[in-house]
């Protein structure tokens, strides 16, 4: 047995040793080669991108640089691009999501100086790949779907398969679920006819997770035992891995206990065997959820004492780098203190004997200054227990006028909010109640007709109204909807990221949203970003929807100028950042300043808003510590400023 382990070690010493080897062989082929030229460089980013290992990623990283340095010298802009393409992976690959993001967005703009539409791609699917990685669906679907659209422009059929795939994943994750379905439906089809069978089970992966979604538990339950059967002959443990866990989920909602936990374990044990960069803790929570349901709590606490070293691994690594680190501060402190403690009781010895008689002076000189303070302070303390009896009583007094107050409000608050709810809803169930009424009528008309003509007429009319009904009832969901998402109460981690990239990467997505419903639309876009700025500490996704609310103004209040310009600009402000949207469209009135963050205001046309956006935007700020400004002057500007801590 010690044999065996000894030679496994000597093999996996060897296997690392080699790959170390490769990067340095790469390094003297840079160093070394007086004439670098493109071809050089072509052929070391080619070989660092197949050679690449997720425990090297730092040597990986350090040739990249170096390509990037040395394309730079000689003007090749492809060899500069396709390098940083490589350190976005790589970066990402560490889990540096905001240098992955960096590196993509620098290569994308050097693919599209030189027109290499195949760079362009590979661009928008790793950055949609990155956030699928962070549970992003809705950005990562606009990066597929772009992604899908240039692999057709250009007819890789087969970069629009995986993209188009890629896509019915992410709209399976935000409940898109027949968009999901006819794309995956689609790459099945197309997977079918050329006979691409790995290919072919990873696209049966979605349509189980598709239907698991959809409660089509048996169907469900078909494509992850076919996809679990044919990795199971090819021994590819993290397919293995996904689609057991598949089959644990499935029987668990099937209520079958024995088959559940038995499929729950396999995921467990193929995740670890796949030798993946990160264990799946959601494997080793649904087994002590399962173990904790069946009342087995020794086997429950042991896979939760499991899940949370997995969980938070990165966290105690850093915790006890902190606790060495004080630990380290304070031993030198201590002995810095005991130094000086030393001098001074020499230099106290050395003078002792000269100052003896006059310390005994000072000392009955403090002792009259301590009688005379303390008969002061009991003065003062007796008058101080008066003030703080009175105090006290204001306080309360206080408190219950505070208490009244604030239940004013909120009957106040919630007056209004009915209002406003009953308002919006009024609408439409007017209109629904009249073409209900006018339904009734036209089919006693219906009734009464005596010729095909007539009836004919009659059917049109009758088919419109019931239009109208399902269009105002639609409405009526809407708003029912925006109401539950502005009142919602999730309770999401904070999480430090670039706010610079949060908004450069918004404004982008928001401006091809708008270029792609009105292709005429043309808007000059400014960004001053402070370059110094750091990451800040929020929930990204609420902080997002901000963003996505206000960019989302400001172009509509634009769409109509020639010389349409939005402006964003962040900056630092003292221990916080401000973020400030501009545009020169049709400004807001003085009459309607203060309604712009009341639920259901809207100055859009009826049927173009909900008026919940800005109201929603308003209550994520105020709860992460900050606040929301509006400035604007009617048919000039408006001026949203947003001000967040930066912790």
């Amino acid at each position: 047995m010690n044999k065996y382990i000894v030679s496994v070690c000597v093999c996996l010493c060897f296997f690392f040793k080699t790959k170390a080897a490769n990067y340095d062989l790469l390094l003297k082929k840079l160093n070394g080669n007086e004439h670098v030229d493109s071809v050089v460089i072509n052929s070391i980013n080619k070989e660092l991108y197949d050679i690449f290992d997720y425990s090297l990623a730092d040597s990986s990283l350090l040739v990249a640089s170096r390509c990037i340095k040395l394309s730079k010298t000689i003007g090749y802009k492809k060899g500069e691009a396709d390098a940083l393409y490589n350190s976005g992976f790589f970066f990402n690959a560490k889990g540096e999501t905001s240098k992955a993001f960096d590196s993509l967005i620098k290569a994308r703009i050097i693919y599209e100086s030189i027109k290499d539409t195949f760079g362009i791609l590979r661009c928008l699917t790793q950055s949609g790949v990155i956030y699928l990685s962070k549970k992003n669906y809705a950005l990562a679907a606009i990066e597929f779907e772009r992604a899908y659209a240039l692999s057709i422009k250009i007819n890789y059929a087969e970069k629009a398969s995986q993209n188009r795939y890629l896509c019915g994943l992410c709209y399976t994750q935000t409940g898109d679920l027949a968009k999901a379905e006819i794309c995956l439906k689609a790459v099945e089809k197309e997977y079918n006819n050329k006979n691409l069978i790995h290919n072919l089970h990873e696209c049966y992966t979605g349509l189980a997770d598709l239907n698991f979604k959809k409660k089509e538990y048996e169907i469900a339950k078909g494509y992850y035992q076919k996809n679990y059967d044919y990795f199971l002959k090819e021994k590819e443990y993290i397919g293995l891995a996904n689609n057991a866990y598949g089959l644990g989920k499935v029987y668990l909602q099937l209520k079958e206990k024995t088959q559940a936990i038995k499929y729950l374990l396999e995921a467990y044990k193929y995740n670890v065997l796949s030798g993946e960069r990160y264990l799946r803790d959601e494997f080793v929570k649904a087994i002590s959820d399962f173990y904790s349901s069946e009342g087995d709590f020794k086997n429950a606490y042991k896979y939760m004492v499991i899940y949370h070293d997995i969980h938070d691994s990165l966290f105690n690594s850093d915790h006890t780098k902190t606790l060495n680190s004080l630990q380290t501060k304070l031993d030198l402190a201590r002995n810095q203190a005991q130094i000086e403690l030393l001098n001074t009781q020499h230099e106290r010895d050395k003078y002792t004997r000269y100052f003896m008689g006059a310390g005994v002076l000072v000392l009955l000189m403090i002792a009259l200054l301590f009688f005379f303070r303390f008969r002061y302070k009991s003065i003062a303390n007796k008058k101080l227990e008066h003030l703080n009896i009175e105090l006290e009583s204001t306080l309360s007094n206080l408190k219950s006028a505070q208490d009244q107050l604030v239940q004013q409000e909120k009957l106040a608050s919630l007056g209004a909010l009915t209002a406003g709810i009953a308002h919006e809803m009024q609408n439409p169930l007017n209109f629904i109640n009249n073409f209900s009424d006018l339904t009734h009528e036209i089919i006693d008309d219906l009734k009464e007709a005596k010729t095909e003509e007539e009836r004919h007429s009659i059917i049109t009319d009758l088919k419109k109204y019931l239009e109208k009904i399902s269009h105002h009832g639609k409405r009526a969901e809407n708003i029912v909807n925006g109401m539950l998402k502005h009142g919602r109460n999730d309770i999401t981690e904070k999480n430090s990221f670039d706010i610079n990239h949060l908004c450069n990467e918004t404004l982008s997505v928001v401006y091809q949203h708008e270029r792609l419903t009105k292709p005429d639309f043309k808007c000059e876009i400014i960004t001053y970003f402070d370059a110094n700025l750091k990451e800040i500490t929020a929930v990204q996704s609420d902080i997002s929807r901000v963003m996505l609310n206000i960019i989302s103004n400001a172009f509509y209040a634009v769409r109509d100028k020639e010389d349409a310009t939005v402006t964003i600009t962040t900056d630092r402000v003292g221990d916080g950042v401000e973020i400030k949207v501009k545009d020169n469209g049709v400004g807001i009135p003085d009459a309607i300043k203060q309604k712009i963050f009341e639920p259901f205001f809207t100055t859009k046309p009826t049927n173009q808003g909900t008026g919940l956006g800005l109201s929603l935007s308003y209550d994520i700020i105020k709860a992460h510590g900050g606040d929301l400004k509006m400035t604007s002057a009617e048919g000039e500007f408006t001026e949203f400023i947003i001000l967040l801590p930066i912790a």
